[in-house]
């Protein structure tokens, strides 16, 4: 592997991944989920056990939410899965 470039588990380097329409969505709709319930990023980060910064990235799109911490984020907000995803198309 060359200096700098990231293990992809053999499949060659990883790519920087730019957030995508639906990250973004889901990210948007848990920050407006969290903050209508008064909820700080670093007590939903506590309540699941993840950054601050993690909640962070999830907002903005930078990450992906992992199904387990989707359902533990979900179950925190006391919201179904499907209301991240409602209005896309």
């Amino acid at each position: 592997m060359q200096a700098g470039a990231k293990s992809n588990r053999g499949w060659g380097p990883r790519k920087s991944r730019t957030p995508n329409s639906i990250d973004r969505h889901i990210g948007a709709r848990l920050r407006e989920f969290r903050e209508a319930r008064g909820m700080a990023q670093a007590e939903l980060a506590h309540t699941i056990g993840v950054s601050e910064a993690q909640i962070e990235e999830y907002e903005i799109g930078a990450a992906r939410i992992a199904a387990a911490q989707l359902f533990r984020i979900t179950r925190v907000l006391g919201i179904a899965a499907s209301a991240l995803f409602d209005g896309l198309a």
